[in-house]
């Protein structure tokens, strides 16, 4: 059935069986992938697995609805331990904005940002690949020699 077909027609049929195959049997799939953006249109639950454990797993939807991703701009930087009760997976600087990914609740987070008295401050949503990477690099994997 899907030998002659170009590789994007194969991933397309391959999807729409799944998925058929989920709804009218009530089968729980279990997919390992590297291409995490692919695995964004077809799950509701994702793990991430390295050298045998689980450093993470939960609903898509809880996973999205905790990781942000904050730029905020300052007339002057706020000193760091006003940014010491958020939960800051990584934070860059260049000159007066912040670029941080900040895991807990969105309104929780933008309401400290904006106590700091930002020029701007706004919350952007992570890719699946970016959560992953982040959560990874804050429990001590060093992202660059896994990714290459």
């Amino acid at each position: 059935m899907l030998s002659g077909m170009m590789p994007s027609q194969k991933n397309s049929v391959l999807k729409e069986l799944l998925l058929d195959g989920i709804e009218t049997n009530q089968m729980t799939v279990i997919i390992a992938s590297h291409n995490l953006r692919e695995l964004e249109d077809l799950c509701d639950h994702i793990a991430l697995i390295h050298k045998g454990k689980i450093l993470f797993s939960d609903s898509l939807e809880d996973v999205r609805s905790n990781f942000h991703k904050i730029q905020a701009a300052f007339k002057v930087l706020p000193p760091e331990v006003k940014l010491h009760t958020l939960d800051i997976l990584k934070c860059e600087k260049m000159g007066s904005l912040l670029q941080m990914v900040i895991r807990g609740n969105e309104d929780e987070i933008m309401e400290k940002i904006n106590s700091l008295d930002p020029i701007f401050a706004e919350s952007i949503e992570p890719s699946l690949e970016e959560i992953f990477i982040y959560e990874m690099e804050a429990v001590g994997y060093d992202i660059k020699n896994l990714l290459g």
